[in-house]
C-alpha cells in the first residue's frame, strides 16, 4: 500500500477538486449555451470508459498513475485528430508547480495532451 505525506495527499486532493470544479464548469457553460457552436445534447459525445482501477479510491488511482502533480493550465493549444477510433484530444501548455509522483519538468510551460475536447468538425464535444 502506498503511503503519502499529508501534503502529497493535499496537493493531491487540490488538483482533483480542481479538475473536477473545471468539467463541472465547462458542463454549466455547455448546458447554459455560452458556447455558441453548440446547440444542446445531439453537439455533445458522451464517452462511458471502464477503468483497470477504482478512480473513486485515490491510493489506486495514484498507485496506477506513472505522474501525479499540481499544476496551472497557461493556455489551451488546440486539438488534434490523430487517431480514428478517438474523437479528439485537447493540447494545453501547463507548468508543473510540484512533483508528487515522477519527475517531470517544473516552472517551466510544458505540453500535456488530454483526451476529448472539440470535435474535427467543430460542431461537437467529446466528453469522458
Amino acid at each position: 500500500m502506498v503511503k503519502f505525506t499529508k501534503k502529497q495527499f493535499a496537493l493531491f486532493s487540490v488538483a482533483l477538486i480542481a479538475l473536477i470544479a473545471g468539467t463541472a464548469s465547462i458542463l454549466i457553460f455547455c448546458e447554459k449555451g455560452l458556447f455558441p457552436s453548440f446547440n444542446g445534447d445531439d453537439d455533445i459525445l458522451r464517452i462511458h470508459l471502464s477503468y483497470a482501477v477504482d478512480v473513486s479510491n485515490p491510493y489506486e488511482l495514484v498507485g496506477d498513475a506513472d505522474y501525479v502533480f499540481a499544476a496551472k493550465v497557461d493556455k489551451m493549444v488546440g486539438n488534434t485528430y490523430n487517431n480514428p477510433f478517438v474523437y479528439s484530444h485537447t493540447n494545453y501548455m501547463i507548468t508543473v508547480l510540484d512533483n508528487i509522483k515522477g519527475e517531470l519538468v517544473a516552472d517551466e510551460s510544458i505540453p500535456i495532451e488530454k483526451s476529448g475536447g472539440l470535435g474535427k468538425d467543430g460542431k461537437t464535444i467529446t466528453l469522458h
